[in-house]
């Protein structure tokens, strides 16, 4: 199971993304191993047209890569500046009613 092969998804903190579309949720869990993006499409439509904000002091500075652990997609790098990003959209699209987690790791 995808929890048991990630720590960030068992024991790691918890915050919310915010994000411009209210079909789409997103949060970020952390822990001293990994860290993890969720994005849950909550609409029968696919979401082309959102941007995630990370406005907490989460993550350290730098840049990160972004590979799907769930779900499919083309994604794209994430810079973080002062423990937070703005205005990114890591997946191109996130399809009908579901739920995509993405592993982030430094460049």
């Amino acid at each position: 199971m995808i929890r048991n092969q990630h720590p960030a998804l068992r024991t790691g903190s918890i915050s919310s993304v915010s994000t411009n579309n209210t079909g789409v949720y997103a949060a970020v869990r952390v822990s001293t191993d990994e860290i993890i993006l969720i994005l849950v499409n909550l609409t029968k439509n696919p979401q082309l047209n959102y941007t995630l904000s990370l406005n907490s002091n989460t993550l350290p500075d730098g840049s990160y890569q972004i590979d799907p652990i769930f779900g499919a997609g083309m994604t794209a790098s994430l810079n973080v500046s002062g423990g937070v990003f703005n205005n990114s959209q890591p997946l191109g699209e996130i399809p009908p009613f579901s739920t995509t987690i993405l592993l982030i790791t430094r460049k």
